[in-house]
């Protein structure tokens, strides 16, 4: 249903935006927008998706600035990037995946802010994104243990890249370790959920990570980091 609405809504935006179907040789900016509801940031998606179908040869800029003590931002942003390509990738219309799209993180103490950019074949990026610095993960010290994310998939909006972002804030922190909670029926289907876990988590020691039954009938991880504690 929803796929149904939204390309009725992108074939009226075509109609209505002959910029969509305009050939470009310099990179355009699409759009600008700071924090939002994750509904309003799938719309988004969708038609910076769209813009991206309808110039061939050109990739997608997403520029992301955020303070630096905000790091959840910028990953937001990205897991419903990360949601819609999967939501989409049965879709002619939206056939969009990570080779059409380059992320930059820029930390900026003022501003907290996403910016979608289409960056047609040899033209140059924008200015902004050579901007420094570019964002860091590195946790402060003193930073107490906590719940990084939860994919419990409930709620209209489309999450992705959970592993992949769990698996970067371990990596950016090295003395930290990982506390991944599975609920579950039973001990057979946490053992199933904790060996996929290990092998998205590849990059990451083993030893590193720790895992935690929990008895449920709905299914769920909860993901945790736990940095080293002072000495």
């Amino acid at each position: 249903m929803r796929k149904t609405i939204t390309a009725l809504i992108l074939g009226l935006l075509l109609v209505a935006n002959p910029i969509l179907a305009q050939e470009k040789t310099e990179a355009f900016l699409v759009d600008e927008f700071g924090p939002i509801a994750c509904g309003d940031g799938m719309a988004r998606i969708d038609l910076f998706f769209t813009y991206i179908q309808n110039n061939e040869e050109s990739t997608g800029l997403v520029i992301i600035r955020s303070p630096k003590d905000n790091f959840r931002y910028p990953l937001s942003i990205e897991s419903l990037l990360y949601g819609e390509i999967e939501f989409h990738k049965d879709d002619d219309k939206l056939d969009i995946d990570l080779s059409d799209l380059k992320v930059i993180r820029i930390e900026d103490a003022e501003r907290t802010e996403t910016s979608y950019w289409i960056v047609p074949k040899g033209a140059s990026l924008p200015e902004e994104a050579s901007d420094t610095p570019h964002f860091s993960l590195e946790l402060p010290d003193g930073t107490k243990p906590f719940k990084f994310l939860t994919n419990d998939y409930s709620g209209p909006c489309n999450w992705g890249g959970t592993n992949i972002h769990f698996q970067e804030m371990l990596n950016a922190n090295p003395l930290a370790t990982g506390n991944l909670v599975i609920a579950d029926e039973n001990q057979k289907a946490f053992q199933e959920k904790k060996g996929e876990l290990l092998s998205a988590l590849s990059g990451i020691d083993p030893a590193r990570l720790r895992f935690f039954f929990v008895k449920s009938k709905i299914p769920y991880v909860e993901y945790w980091i736990v940095p080293k504690k002072a000495d």
